[in-house]
């Protein structure tokens, strides 16, 4: 679980992200912040380990919340949110489908399934897509019934090569996806209660 401090802490690095800051309050963010959020990422992969997706992450599955500036416009040098993996090697090193869970100064949100897949890794996916619409059309239709849906925020804007001919079909939203992913919010009142680990 997660205090009150926590969320404050984020809106505070939102305010001044600056090394004073976070110099300053590095400590806290540690205790506040990363140690809960690891325990957090090992308490749901021990939920997840004798289940059909054992799941498995930790603190080395944890993003650092340094920020890489040299090629960003935004020169922030660190996230305002801390993030982390679970997937089934139990490392971030993995080519099968992740969760990936983030905490931020207004909530967070757990997301899963595979994220920016390479051309060669989307062929078979897109497929089947081609030669199984209705099959693709149900899973969409039960991700809606469970008030989800697949995201699309990482898409071509153009087809892909070799799919131009289902350019103007229901298959064309679904062929230009590059992520395949459903992503549900998590509220600051979730993180805050026992329901944490349940809920994801």
């Amino acid at each position: 679980m997660f205090s009150d401090r926590a969320f404050e802490l984020l809106a505070e690095l939102e305010a001044d992200n600056s090394k004073d800051w976070f110099d300053a309050h590095r400590d806290e963010v540690r205790q506040q912040l990363q140690q809960p959020f690891a325990a957090t990422l090992e308490a749901i992969s021990e939920r997840l380990r004798a289940t059909e997706t054992p799941l498995s992450g930790n603190e080395k599955t944890m993003f650092r919340m340094n920020r890489d500036v040299r090629f960003s416009n935004d020169k922030s040098p660190y996230n305002t949110h801390v993030s982390g993996m679970l997937t089934r090697s139990g490392s971030k090193a993995e080519a099968d489908g992740i969760a990936y869970l983030q905490l931020s100064a207004s909530g967070g949100f757990v997301a899963v399934g595979w994220y920016k897949l390479s051309p060669k890794e989307l062929g078979p996916i897109r497929d089947r897509m081609v030669e199984h619409p209705s099959k693709l059309k149900a899973m969409v239709e039960a991700l809606a019934k469970n008030g989800l849906e697949l995201s699309q925020g990482q898409s071509l804007t153009a087809m892909p090569r070799g799919y131009a001919d289902h350019a103007d079909t229901e298959l064309a939203p679904f062929l230009k996806m590059q992520t395949l992913m459903v992503q549900r919010d998590l509220s600051k009142a979730t993180w805050m209660s026992d329901r944490l680990v349940r809920d994801v």
